[in-house]
Protein backbone atom coordinates (compact mmCIF):
# COMPACT_ATOMS: atom_id res chain seq x y z
CA UNK A 1 0.00 0.00 0.00
CA UNK A 2 3.06 2.45 1.02
CA UNK A 3 3.96 2.42 -2.83
CA UNK A 4 1.06 3.35 -4.32
CA UNK A 5 0.35 6.08 -2.04
CA UNK A 6 3.74 7.75 -2.05
CA UNK A 7 3.66 6.94 -6.01
CA UNK A 8 0.49 9.58 -5.77
CA UNK A 9 1.43 11.71 -3.70
CA UNK A 10 4.61 12.21 -6.63
CA UNK A 11 1.82 12.64 -9.52
CA UNK A 12 -0.42 14.22 -7.76
CA UNK A 13 1.15 15.89 -4.82
CA UNK A 14 -2.36 16.89 -2.68
CA UNK A 15 -2.90 17.83 1.05
CA UNK A 16 -5.15 14.97 1.37
CA UNK A 17 -2.73 12.13 0.16
CA UNK A 18 -0.04 13.10 1.97
CA UNK A 19 -2.41 12.76 4.62
CA UNK A 20 -3.43 8.94 3.82
CA UNK A 21 0.15 8.60 3.75
CA UNK A 22 1.01 9.84 7.14
CA UNK A 23 -1.43 7.25 8.42
CA UNK A 24 0.31 4.16 6.89
CA UNK A 25 3.15 5.29 8.36
CA UNK A 26 1.96 5.36 11.73
CA UNK A 27 0.26 1.96 11.50
CA UNK A 28 3.71 0.92 10.82
CA UNK A 29 4.96 2.75 13.08
CA UNK A 30 7.62 5.31 11.32
CA UNK A 31 6.26 8.50 13.21
CA UNK A 32 9.32 10.42 11.67
CA UNK A 33 8.23 9.41 7.88
CA UNK A 34 4.71 10.84 9.06
CA UNK A 35 5.76 13.76 10.38
CA UNK A 36 7.00 14.37 7.17
CA UNK A 37 4.61 13.80 4.74
CA UNK A 38 1.17 15.09 7.53
CA UNK A 39 4.02 18.11 7.58
CA UNK A 40 3.54 18.53 3.42
CA UNK A 41 0.64 18.21 3.78
CA UNK A 42 0.05 20.99 6.13
CA UNK A 43 2.17 23.07 3.49
CA UNK A 44 -0.63 22.68 1.17
CA UNK A 45 -3.20 23.46 2.75
CA UNK A 46 -2.42 25.60 5.57
CA UNK A 47 -5.54 26.66 6.67
CA UNK A 48 -6.13 22.90 7.66
CA UNK A 49 -5.57 22.30 11.58
CA UNK A 50 -6.36 18.53 11.00
CA UNK A 51 -3.10 17.85 8.91
CA UNK A 52 -1.01 20.07 12.21
CA UNK A 53 -3.05 17.85 14.23
CA UNK A 54 -1.98 14.78 13.31
CA UNK A 55 1.73 16.26 13.27
CA UNK A 56 1.44 16.22 16.77
CA UNK A 57 -0.48 13.12 17.35
CA UNK A 58 3.06 11.83 15.48
CA UNK A 59 5.43 13.48 17.85
CA UNK A 60 3.08 12.19 20.87
CA UNK A 61 3.18 8.69 19.97
CA UNK A 62 7.34 9.33 18.81
CA UNK A 63 7.62 10.07 22.80
CA UNK A 64 9.01 13.68 21.45
CA UNK A 65 5.95 15.19 24.18
CA UNK A 66 7.54 18.93 24.04
CA UNK A 67 7.08 19.07 20.34
CA UNK A 68 3.82 17.49 20.42
CA UNK A 69 2.85 19.65 23.48
CA UNK A 70 4.25 22.72 21.25
CA UNK A 71 1.51 22.14 18.52
CA UNK A 72 -1.00 20.87 20.03
CA UNK A 73 -0.69 24.38 22.49
CA UNK A 74 0.02 26.44 19.57
CA UNK A 75 -3.34 24.52 18.11
CA UNK A 76 -5.23 25.91 20.94
CA UNK A 77 -4.78 29.49 20.61
CA UNK A 78 -5.85 29.84 17.00
CA UNK A 79 -8.76 26.82 16.93
CA UNK A 80 -12.09 26.79 18.97
CA UNK A 81 -11.57 22.64 19.28
CA UNK A 82 -12.72 21.20 22.66
CA UNK A 83 -10.37 18.27 21.48
CA UNK A 84 -7.21 20.67 21.57
CA UNK A 85 -7.95 20.75 25.50
CA UNK A 86 -8.63 17.16 26.13
CA UNK A 87 -5.51 16.24 23.55
CA UNK A 88 -3.34 18.46 25.97
CA UNK A 89 -4.72 16.65 29.02
CA UNK A 90 -4.10 13.44 27.50
CA UNK A 91 -0.54 14.68 26.87
CA UNK A 92 0.06 15.59 30.22
CA UNK A 93 -0.88 12.28 32.28
CA UNK A 94 0.94 9.99 29.38
CA UNK A 95 4.13 12.11 30.31
CA UNK A 96 3.49 11.66 33.88
CA UNK A 97 3.12 7.87 33.37
CA UNK A 98 -0.41 7.72 34.05
CA UNK A 99 -1.19 5.01 31.26
CA UNK A 100 -5.01 4.01 32.97
CA UNK A 101 -5.94 7.70 33.24
CA UNK A 102 -4.55 8.37 29.87
CA UNK A 103 -6.96 5.16 28.51
CA UNK A 104 -10.09 6.43 30.61
CA UNK A 105 -9.49 10.18 28.75
CA UNK A 106 -9.73 8.48 25.31
CA UNK A 107 -12.85 6.64 26.12
CA UNK A 108 -14.07 10.24 27.33
CA UNK A 109 -13.29 11.84 24.07
CA UNK A 110 -14.47 8.67 21.93
CA UNK A 111 -17.92 9.11 23.53
CA UNK A 112 -18.16 12.84 24.10
CA UNK A 113 -16.59 14.84 20.75
CA UNK A 114 -18.44 15.36 17.67
CA UNK A 115 -15.20 15.82 15.78
CA UNK A 116 -15.04 12.74 14.00
CA UNK A 117 -11.97 13.38 11.56
CA UNK A 118 -9.65 11.77 14.45
CA UNK A 119 -11.08 8.87 15.21
CA UNK A 120 -8.49 6.47 13.15
CA UNK A 121 -5.54 8.55 14.88
CA UNK A 122 -6.82 7.98 18.57
CA UNK A 123 -8.05 4.96 18.13
CA UNK A 124 -4.51 4.19 17.56
CA UNK A 125 -3.47 6.28 19.79
CA UNK A 126 -5.69 4.15 22.42
CA UNK A 127 -4.53 0.70 20.87
CA UNK A 128 -0.64 2.11 21.59
CA UNK A 129 -1.39 2.77 25.45
CA UNK A 130 -3.10 -0.40 25.85
CA UNK A 131 -0.38 -2.73 25.22
CA UNK A 132 1.81 -0.37 27.32
CA UNK A 133 -0.68 -0.68 30.15
CA UNK A 134 -0.36 -5.09 29.25
CA UNK A 135 2.84 -4.75 29.18
CA UNK A 136 3.29 -2.78 33.10
CA UNK A 137 5.06 0.16 31.35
Amino acid sequence: ATPYWQKLTEVYPQSTYFNELGFIYLLRKLPEEAIKVFGKAAELDSDNYEYKMNIGFSYYLKGDFSAAEKIFSSLRDNQKSPLLASLLTLLSGYREGKRNQTLREIGRLKRSSSERWWSAPIEYLEKVVADEVKRGE
